[in-house]
């Protein structure tokens, strides 16, 4: 990744984009998912005012929820939301989310900037028809433009970004190689993980400890599974253990808050003692 050096004129930006819709909320994905991010703030504490959190939720439309300094993040409330995912509108409020970071909160144009996204669901076709009142179709609107990654990929074609997807539903692969080919209803232009980024973030599990099962190597496996492949985390290793999600955030966010204190000096980064022992319900999303 290459990017401006992070400091309070080019704060790094940390966009979660969290599904849902009733499954994700049927299964308490949402539980954990919040849980890493409500972690972020204690993270953020030690590089204040250098890196910024927006916090996106989504089903039959998608809404920011939070917006401002991470370590000012206090949590949200539990959303709500239909059985319908727009996935392709929360693919475009990133997009939307970036622009208006890089235009109030930036000198430079190419901030360090790391998406998440937490879904179970594939796009909803019928949210691309326009409706008249009655309900009756009149034809394709806006959103039948383009595919998910049609409407995020300028974004995470960026240099400075980095995208990773956690998929609850089961339909992607994890950690798939670029090449292959996989639902196109769904976000798979995820980012190619580097060698760089990945040492950096094992290497932190080795100097700032997780709790005993949460450390990448523990969750995900050596650093060769992970190298040149997408950025994308399956429902298989989030059933084989729960705490996967936290993996998902810490790895997704290591170039924010991993290393030499991100541009300087200041305080060691506290440890992240993030505990997610419960277990998932057995019940998990089904396509939208």
């Amino acid at each position: 990744m290459k990017y401006a050096k992070v400091d309070e004129a080019n704060p790094a930006l940390v966009i979660c984009v969290i599904d849902c819709s009733k499954s994700m909320d049927g299964s308490h994905a949402h539980r954990h998912a919040f849980a890493a991010i409500n972690a972020l703030r204690k993270n953020a504490n030690s590089k204040k005012k250098q890196v910024r959190l927006v916090v996106i939720g989504f089903s039959g439309g998608a809404k920011t929820e939070y917006k401002g300094w991470c370590e000012d993040f206090l949590g949200i409330k539990r959303m709500g939301g239909s059985s319908q995912t727009h996935l392709k509108e929360a693919c475009d409020k990133v997009g939307v989310e970036y622009d208006h970071h890089v235009k109030n909160h930036c000198n430079d144009g190419n901030p360090l900037v790391n998406v998440l996204m937490f879904t179970d669901g594939s796009h909803t076709p019928g949210l691309d028809i326009k409706r008249a009142n009655s309900g009756i179709p009149l034809g394709p609107n806006k959103w039948a433009e383009k595919t998910p990654d049609g409407w995020i990929k300028r974004i995470a074609d960026l240099e400075n970004v980095l995208l990773g997807v956690i998929d609850y539903s089961g339909k992607l692969p994890q950690f798939p190689l670029p090449t292959l080919k996989i639902p196109y209803r769904k976000v798979t232009c995820a980012s190619v993980l580097e060698k760089s980024m990945l040492q950096r973030a094992y290497a932190r599990d080795l100097t700032v400890r997780p709790p005993p099962g949460q450390s990448l190597e523990e969750v995900f496996g050596p650093i060769q599974n992970l190298e040149g492949r997408r950025f994308i985390v399956s429902s298989k290793a989030i059933k084989d253990n729960p705490q996967v999600t936290s993996a998902f955030v810490r790895l997704g966010t290591v170039s924010t808050f991993a290393g030499a204190n991100i541009g300087g000096a200041g305080p060691p980064m506290p440890p992240d003692d993030t505990d997610f022992t419960s277990k998932f319900k057995n019940i998990w999303g089904e396509e939208e």
